[in-house]
């Protein structure tokens, strides 16, 4: 806006589009002025239950990501088992959303990744790229950083450059090879940071590269010893 200097909100790409953010914002709305969890709980669900009688099938998914939101934010209101309602609402997502390949590692995550509900989730997910990726994440968390990074690389060697996939596997990578590999994780930090994983693509990369700089990542002496992990 030239005249107050701030941004301006894209308009909505769709009907359906501009039903989510309705519902988003009638959500908290309710939930800021509701007395106790329950009251929130009930205004999430009523926001939730009018986006469903407004929402269209546009194929944008915009809805169905919403109500996802709104789903999880009663979830989590609950006064009982906070996994319990948690397994309960990521189980009953919309299936645009429950198919997808990170919320079935999420769901598998809060069963216990030892469990037979786990295995039998992650057994479903296949060999594709973005499943390969989702795992990768988990494999990173419970510190198999060897058999992550082997992953990735694999995802980042087969992906044409420029695309996400390419930029988001290449960001768990450094990641991975950070504790396994410092000199590698540099090498495709410079890629990734400079810019050279794909022409135009700077403002993305550079994003990406300030997210890696959040991460907690060890520190490696020049004998190669992890010292310490830094931010």
């Amino acid at each position: 806006d030239p005249k107050t200097g701030r941004g301006v909100a894209a308009a909505p790409a769709s009907d359906g589009d501009r039903a989510a953010w309705l519902a988003r914002a009638e959500g908290l709305r309710a939930v800021l002025a509701a007395d106790g969890n329950g009251a929130a709980a009930a205004a999430l669900e009523r926001a939730a239950a009018g986006l469903e009688e407004r929402k269209e099938d546009d194929g944008c998914g915009a809805a169905d990501y919403a109500l996802s939101e709104l789903a999880l934010r009663r979830a989590a209101l609950g006064d009982g088992d906070r996994r319990a309602a948690l397994i309960d609402a990521v189980g009953s997502l919309p299936e645009s959303v429950r198919s997808r390949p990170g919320t079935v590692v999420t769901l598998a995550s809060l069963h216990g990744l030892g469990t037979d509900e786990a295995r039998a989730l992650l057994s479903g997910l296949g060999d594709g790229k973005a499943a390969r990726v989702a795992l990768a994440g988990i494999a990173i968390d419970d510190g198999r950083h060897d058999e992550a990074a082997d992953s990735l690389e694999a995802v980042v060697d087969g992906e044409e450059d420029g695309t996400e996939a390419r930029r988001t596997a290449t960001a768990m990578l450094v990641r991975a090879l950070s504790y396994t590999d410092p000199g590698r994780a540099e090498e495709y930090m410079d890629l990734l940071v400079g810019g050279q994983l794909a022409d135009g693509a700077g403002p993305a990369l550079q994003s990406e590269g300030e997210r890696l700089e959040g991460m907690d990542v060890p520190r490696f002496s020049k004998s190669g010893r992890r010292s310490s992990a830094v931010a």
